[in-house]
């Protein structure tokens, strides 16, 4: 995934126990924690300017 917070599962693929086993991947991957922290700490020094440019970059996909 683009921002390395999650996971994608196939929708041929798709069952309770793969949704569940794709949650506690994320939730055991120190990888992710890391990303999360990065994540939260740019949000709050400026979370509303990237928030436009992510909803700008997937505006211009369409």
């Amino acid at each position: 995934m683009r921002l390395g917070v999650g996971r994608r599962i196939d929708p041929a693929e798709v069952t309770a126990t793969a949704r569940r086993q794709a949650l506690v991947d994320l939730v055991d991957d120190p990888a992710v924690a890391v990303r999360l922290a990065e994540l939260r700490q740019e949000l709050a020094s400026g979370g509303t300017s990237l928030a436009a440019d992510l909803i700008e970059a997937q505006l211009s996909r369409k």
